[in-house]
């Protein structure tokens, strides 16, 4: 799921590939123009300013659990999300 807002760096923070390596997470790179995997150990220093990833948390913290994608999605556009399914 890729998940922009415009607080917010663009994100992706899941991948739905049963092959997904867990500590795998995604982020637009700016200078690429494009989406980069990357591992956790393998951050980019713009890939999320400190600020900006406490609210993301907070707002993530704060989702109820969902029976469904199309309730995930539904909770993410109702706070001002574009959601992107890949």
């Amino acid at each position: 799921m890729f998940l922009w807002h415009p607080d917010y760096a663009p994100w992706i923070v899941a991948r739905r590939s049963r092959e997904a390596n867990p500590n795998d997470r995604a982020f637009f790179d700016p200078k690429a123009g494009e989406i980069v995997w990357s591992s956790r150990d393998g951050m980019k220093d713009y890939e999320m300013e400190e600020l900006a990833a406490r609210h993301l948390v907070g707002e993530l913290v704060e989702m109820p659990p969902c029976e469904s994608e199309q309730e995930v999605e539904a909770w993410f556009l109702k706070r001002g999300f574009k959601v992107e399914w890949i």
